[in-house]
This record gives structure tokens, C-alpha cells and sequence, in this order.
């Protein structure tokens, strides 16, 4: 009789370890990937819903202000800062441009413009103001304000400032495509 019921105790154990434990194991394994494929396809779904109005702020974007060059964005954010101080008081003092980078799909550029000015905090709040809602795409990436004398409103502004603009179109290396042009 005792050998019975350790045959059968063996029995049950090499049917859980052999057989129940990688069901249940396998089960958990499809629940955590079907709440992940769960999760993306909300995400999808969102995305679908949202394209609309994605690709209206895409086109206003490209409309207002995203420029074919790199020359062409700087100048754009060149010029809109000496707009800016002009309207709101604050002296731009200098302004130099980064090297263009291009991002890893090869689509855009980033411009880093840094700047610097001197005014007053009225002066710099409503430049700032100005930066945040312009429709060109601009972003600041970096902003510090020092007082130029201690106990007064004269301040002394560091920004570092990004946009974006088209990527060029990769150059080719300016021989004819073999069994084309040349000499007859």
C-alpha cells in the first residue's frame, strides 16, 4: 500500500514538473505579451484618431515657418530676435551660430543659436513670451540670468535656442549613371 501511494505521489510530481508547471508558465508568458500588444494597440489607435489634427499642426508648421536650409533657419531666428529686442527693450549683445546636425533619420537639421542680451526682467519676460508662442519652431534649451550690477533690474541673458529645418537631399558624386551621358 505504501509503495502504491509513493508511485502515485512520484507520478503527480513528474506530471506537475513534466507538464503543469510549463502550462502555467507558458500561460503567464501569453498574458504579459497579450497586455503588452494591448498596450500598442491602444497606442495605435490614439495615433489614428489624433492623425487629423497631427497632420494640420504638420502643415501649419511647414507653413510658418520650417525653412529648406539651414542658412535660411538662422537667419529666420537671427532676425526674429532682433525683432523681439527691438520690441520689447532687451539689447542683443551677440549671436553666433552651432554647425547644423542632422538627426539619425537624415530628415531634419537642429540649429543652435546662443545669444546673449542685457535688460531688464520686463523686458526679458516679454521676450520669452514671444519665443514660447512664435509659430517658427523654436525651442529654448538653455536659459541664464545673472544681474549685471547687484540691487537693479539690469540683467544679463544667456539663451541657447534650437530650430529645425529640412535635411538637404544627399549629394551624389557627380558622374553619370553608367551607359548615360558622355560622349556619343
Amino acid at each position: 500500500m505504501t509503495g502504491i501511494i509513493a508511485v502515485i505521489g512520484l507520478s503527480l510530481l513528474v506530471i506537475d514538473q513534466l507538464g503543469l508547471e510549463p502550462l502555467l508558465n507558458y500561460r503567464v508568458r501569453i498574458k504579459t505579451e497579450q497586455a503588452k500588444v494591448d498596450k500598442q494597440l491602444v497606442a495605435a489607435r490614439k495615433l489614428i484618431k489624433e492623425q487629423p489634427s497631427i497632420a494640420k499642426a504638420w502643415r501649419d508648421r511647414q507653413n510658418s515657418g520650417l525653412k529648406d536650409s539651414s542658412s535660411e533657419a538662422e537667419s529666420q531666428v537671427q532676425d526674429a530676435l532682433a525683432r523681439w529686442g527691438t520690441e520689447t527693450g532687451l539689447t542683443l549683445t551677440a549671436s553666433r551660430q552651432d554647425r547644423p546636425v542632422t538627426d539619425k533619420d537624415k530628415t531634419f537639421q537642429e540649429i543652435v543659436v546662443r545669444a546673449s542680451a542685457n535688460g531688464s526682467m520686463a523686458a526679458l519676460t516679454q521676450m520669452l513670451w514671444r519665443i514660447e508662442t512664435t509659430r517658427l519652431p523654436l525651442r529654448i534649451n538653455a536659459l541664464s540670468i545673472t544681474p549685471r550690477q547687484e540691487a537693479t533690474d539690469d540683467l544679463a541673458v544667456q539663451l541657447t535656442l534650437s530650430t529645425i529645418c529640412q535635411a538637404p537631399a544627399p549629394e551624389s558624386d557627380g558622374r553619370a549613371p553608367a551607359g548615360r551621358g558622355g560622349n556619343p
